[in-house]
């Protein structure tokens, strides 16, 4: 069977390759696309992957159909996988979309019928919800819930060894705590300094004695570097409290950064997620604004982090509530037991398996849909 896979954003890609790989050991042949320009291109350059690009006027030279058309649902526009799923629908060719996120893509125009594929999977029942709130109009039956594939990545991880490779590559104190932040896009300096407020507050750590490590997401600089510059300008007014790591793009991959945590904090990152697999401390933070941009995204259908309802991340919307909260997870000198793992451990779990049930999905459609 003849494959396009085409991705843009690095989470998109994140939950692309897997499957990828997967189809391919199965013996299909599939070829890769990027976005001209894309973050993915970046990302599978640098991995050494093949890949062809997508020219909207141009496609893929030299190339015939395929039998079946992939795609992950990148933010941003959507970009050539949304573009091409109405196209791929004309000619007849079975299109499943892959997400790596809850979500109905309302701001990025996958919420207009036109771009809705024959197929879409999704991470659970959450996802699912999500969906047929977004989407009234899609047949619930074409909602496959596999799990993302990015995650498959962390069944057979050894989390304390990677957390102490982490701390060997950026020198940090084992015996001391660490608060790491992660996000991107616009607002998230509002709750980077709304963090690091607090962090200035805090009187049960004596200054120094913990670390925090705030990551910008990969596509910060390109797509927003208005933000990039208030995230530095927040960190440089920073005068007491822990010891800031930078490590914007560096030394440590998200997955070690979450791994070296106690607690992570952002809005809506799937680094909370990361944390949760992990059975690390994860704190959504929600000032109004946020939430309502965050509903707003979610097609209207929730309002919190998916893993809040189920109690493996808690939600903060203020400076009094976030102080309260991060002691939940850190104490001076000491690793306090994580109050979600529970939780964590009851909801949140991966066989390994996420990519294969897509690859399942992909080679049970037949050709005319």
């Amino acid at each position: 069977m003849r494959i396009w896979a085409v991705c843009k954003d690095p989470g998109g890609t994140a939950g692309m390759l897997p499957v990828v790989d997967e189809l391919g050991r199965r013996g299909h042949s599939v070829i890769l696309i990027a976005d001209n320009n894309s973050k993915a291109a970046e990302i599978l350059a640098k991995k050494k992957r093949p890949f062809r690009y997508y020219y909207a006027n141009d496609g893929i030279c030299g190339e015939g159909d395929p039998d079946v058309f992939i795609t992950s649902m990148c933010s941003r526009g959507g970009g050539i996988g949304r573009e091409l799923v109405p196209v791929m629908k004309g000619k007849k060719i079975p299109t499943v979309v892959i997400q790596d996120f809850w979500g109905g893509g309302g701001n990025d125009g996958w919420q207009q019928s036109q771009s809705h594929p024959d197929y879409i999977t999704t991470n659970d029942e959450v996802g699912r919800e999500v969906l047929t709130g977004a989407w009234p109009e899609f047949d619930p039956n074409r909602i496959i819930i596999t799990g993302f594939p990015a995650f498959d990545k962390y069944a057979k991880m050894d989390f304390d060894a990677v957390r102490k490779q982490a701390q060997t590559k950026l020198g940090l104190n084992g015996n001391l705590p660490v608060i790491s932040f992660a996000g991107g896009g616009d607002l998230t300096d509002l709750v980077h300094r709304l963090l690091c407020g607090t962090l200035e507050r805090i009187c049960w750590l004596d200054e120094g004695d913990y670390y925090f490590i705030p990551r910008p997401h990969p596509r910060t600089l390109s797509d927003f570097p208005a933000e990039a510059e208030l995230w530095q300008k927040t960190l440089a007014g920073l005068h007491r409290g822990p010891r800031v790591i930078y490590d914007f793009f560096g030394q440590c991959d998200m997955t070690e950064i979450v791994a070296a945590s106690d607690v992570v904090c952002s809005i809506s990152s799937t680094v909370l997620l990361d944390a949760a697999v992990m059975r690390r401390g994860a704190i959504s933070i929600m000032p109004p604004a946020v939430k309502n941009r965050f509903r707003d995204q979610m097609g209207g259908v929730i309002d919190q982090y998916p893993l809040v309802p189920l109690g493996c991340c808690l939600e903060v919307s203020s400076v009094g509530d976030l102080g309260t909260t991060l002691a939940k997870f850190v104490k001076p000198k000491e690793r306090v037991q994580n109050p979600l793992r529970q939780n964590q451990e009851k909801h949140v779990k991966t066989d390994g398996r996420n990519a294969a049930r897509v690859a399942d999905l992909v080679e049970s459609i037949n050709r005319r849909v």
